[in-house]
């Protein structure tokens, strides 16, 4: 007998506001695993201003998204930065601070886009200095976009053995007639 799925929460918006908090009135969580890049994040800070919100945990004033763009607003001198204080019990918070970060890494370019965003920003005066991507960065990823043909290509003739011949087409192959299948 199969169980039945549990039925799902309906979603809901946690409790929270907006605030420009001073930067003394929040603090690392404790148990945040993540590791960060501080120096380039202060670098972005001062190449482009400080963008987006941290969000800290309302009983603690514990950090749960944005630790390390805090220390790099500490770092390049701001006083306050925007926040939003979320109201929920500590194991909703850990949820949130753990969640973010591993859903953050779950993210891949897609290359082609990533490329002509690159392109545009490389273009315009601020360059690609604030994006987090670098001349040999960018490319590495135009390369990855048109890979270079080899200096040569292997030289096959006509008369190579086949195992198979497509009684459709005629066409002629060796090797498995099916991925992970034998010949037949």
């Amino acid at each position: 007998m199969t169980q039945p799925e549990p039925e799902r929460a309906a979603a809901v918006v946690l409790p929270h506001r907006y605030a420009m908090m001073p930067v003394g009135e929040m603090r690392p969580h404790p148990s945040n695993p993540n590791r960060g890049d501080v120096d380039a994040i202060a670098e972005s800070i001062e190449g482009i201003g400080f963008y987006g919100v941290v969000v800290v945990h309302e009983s603690t004033g514990h950090i749960l998204i944005g630790e390390h763009r805090w220390t790099a607003a500490q770092t390049v001198g701001l006083g306050e930065v925007p926040a939003i204080v979320v109201d929920c019990d500590d194991d909703t918070a850990r949820a949130i601070m753990v969640g973010d970060n591993e859903y953050a890494k779950l993210a891949r370019w897609d290359v082609e886009r990533l490329v002509a965003v690159l392109e545009q920003q490389r273009a315009s005066p601020l360059g690609l200095a604030a994006t987090g991507f670098g001349e040999a960065r960018f490319a590495e990823l135009v390369a990855q976009l048109h890979p270079a043909p080899p200096d040569q290509f292997p030289g096959y003739d006509d008369d190579l053995p086949t195992q198979h011949r497509c009684p459709r087409c005629g066409y002629e192959w060796s090797g498995s007639a099916r991925p992970g299948q034998g010949a037949a």
